[in-house]
């Protein structure tokens, strides 16, 4: 299977080359930690004296800030332990470098024995720990060979991704039998990950770890936010965060058609990905002028771009910067 996986894996990779290459040329999407993701393993990683610590994968932001909480209790614990933390999103990646600092972080390798083994032997980590589902079959089987305990945190298995998993399970169950502990978010996903091929005494419930996350405090921006609102009259103020592409346009439709009603109504706007920004700024300056017959102007600001004497009401804000997002 490991043969038939690899094959495929490498078939998938060819055929969609021409969409990958496309996606770095025109947004620059991926092209972002590149040769970390091949295996390259950066100097800051390769000069640091301490190996064996724990390495913690994230994805993207929403894992980074979930994991927040856990990482602490480790460094707390294990002090001598050197802790590193991946991700696989640009956005992640620059939250991580903020709050662990950049020599502790780095793209997660592709799932391929060539990518992966540089790491492996760089870090020489007793402890792998995975947030939520990340199931990469050639990554879990040269950890588990290298003599790695490997865990997966806040795990969970939706409804849309069951039936595959069911599928597959005659093949996920050699896979997951390299993980020797899951940490569901619920009894309903124990049970599933159980039913996909985990061993049952192998899954414990240990809730959300994003329920952990502390409320954010204030910051220069939502104070200057507040201030402003306020001074505007304002009201209602709609936030809409981490929308992604289709919801936006939607959203100003629908916001065009509130102003009829609340013409001081105000929203703010946060898209879940930052190489969109400026796709989605334009697609929101389309709106400004109120083209749709019978629906009232609708300004439009970007954060980064804010004048200072701004009135905020009728209109909309972009967070265009991932500092702000987080």
């Amino acid at each position: 299977m490991v043969v038939l996986y690899n094959l495929a894996l490498i078939a998938a990779l060819v055929v969609s080359a021409p969409w990958w290459l496309l996606r770095m040329a025109r947004a620059g999407k991926y092209r972002a930690g590149l040769r970390e993701r091949l295996g390259r393993v950066p100097l800051r990683i390769r000069a640091r004296e301490k190996r064996g610590g724990i390495w913690i994968h994230a994805v993207s932001v929403g894992e980074v800030l979930a994991i927040a909480k856990l990482a602490e209790e480790l460094r707390r614990e294990h002090p001598q332990l050197p802790l590193f933390i991946s991700t696989t999103t640009a956005a992640g990646q620059k939250l991580a470098r903020e709050r662990y600092r950049e020599e502790n972080v780095f793209y997660f390798p592709l799932d391929f024995g060539f990518a992966i083994r540089p790491y492996l032997r760089a870090l020489q980590p007793h402890l792998v720990i995975l947030a939520e589902t990340e199931f990469w079959p050639n990554f879990l089987r040269l950890a588990k060979q290298s003599g790695v305990r490997l865990a997966v945190v806040n795990a969970r298995i939706s409804d849309g991704s069951l039936p595959g998993y069911r599928r597959w399970k005659f093949w996920l169950r050699r896979v997951l039998a390299n993980i020797d502990l899951f940490l569901a978010q619920s009894e309903e996903d124990q049970r599933r990950i159980a039913a996909i091929g985990a061993r049952p005494e192998r899954v414990n419930v240990s809730g959300n770890l994003k329920f952990d996350v502390k409320p954010p405090q204030k910051t220069p921006l939502s104070e200057d936010l507040r201030r402003r609102l306020q001074a505007s009259a304002a009201f209602p103020v709609l936030v809409c965060g981490s929308t992604v592409e289709g919801e936006e346009l939607a959203l100003a439709g629908s916001f065009q058609a509130l102003l009829r009603e609340y013409p001081n109504a105000f929203m703010i706007l946060a898209p879940r990905h930052p190489e969109r920004f400026d796709s989605v700024a334009a697609l929101m300056s389309s709106f400004y002028g109120g083209h749709l017959p019978g629906l009232p102007r609708l300004n439009f600001w970007r954060r980064s771009q804010l004048p200072t004497d701004a009135v905020l009401r009728g209109g909309v804000l972009l967070l265009d910067s991932i500092g702000e997002l987080a």
